[in-house]
């Protein structure tokens, strides 16, 4: 939502859709590296769940973004699924909705927003990093547990703390 960010000098939302647009055809979309300790993590994770990736991207960037997932985290996700939200055209599906139809038990993501969307479904969520975009003077739902490092999310994302977290 680079529109609500001051210094990026962006009017509204489709001057912001066309600036990601422009990163997406760019040398440097395609030069993204993961976190160095997330793989180390989802591998824990796999060990326990069944991972899926929940992305708000685009349909048209689907291609490149699951050719990143399998160089980067071959054999981890069992399948990406993708909201298209800020697509110029095509079908938009919430992440409250995609979570729901493939039988998410939590959901870990950056966005504060999200985060808020899937605690209000009854999703626990997990809301990852210390970024500008996550920060919130408001208090946060009870099913909203911050996780600040790719290794606290290892160590927090078991089972027990899940069901705990919906009861």
């Amino acid at each position: 939502m680079f529109w609500e960010v001051p210094k990026a000098k962006l009017a509204d939302r489709d001057a912001a859709t066309e600036r990601v647009y422009a990163f997406h055809a760019s040398k440097y979309f395609d030069q993204i590296e993961p976190f160095s300790d997330a793989k180390i993590a989802l591998g824990v994770l796999k060990e326990r769940f069944e991972l899926h990736v929940v992305t708000s991207r685009q349909a048209d960037i689907e291609d490149q973004t699951r050719e990143f997932v399998e160089k980067h985290f071959p054999g981890v996700f069992t399948e990406l699924h993708f909201g298209n939200h800020f697509g110029r055209e095509g079908k938009k599906t919430s992440k409250p909705d995609m979570c729901a139809k493939i039988g998410a038990v939590a959901l870990i993501d950056d966005s504060i927003d999200y985060a808020r969307q899937c605690a209000e479904a009854g999703l626990p969520v997990f809301l990852f990093g210390q970024y500008g975009w996550n920060r919130s003077s408001q208090p946060l739902s009870p099913l909203i547990t911050r996780v600040h490092t790719w290794r606290m999310v290892a160590q927090l994302v078991t089972p027990e703390l899940i069901d705990v977290a919906r009861t």
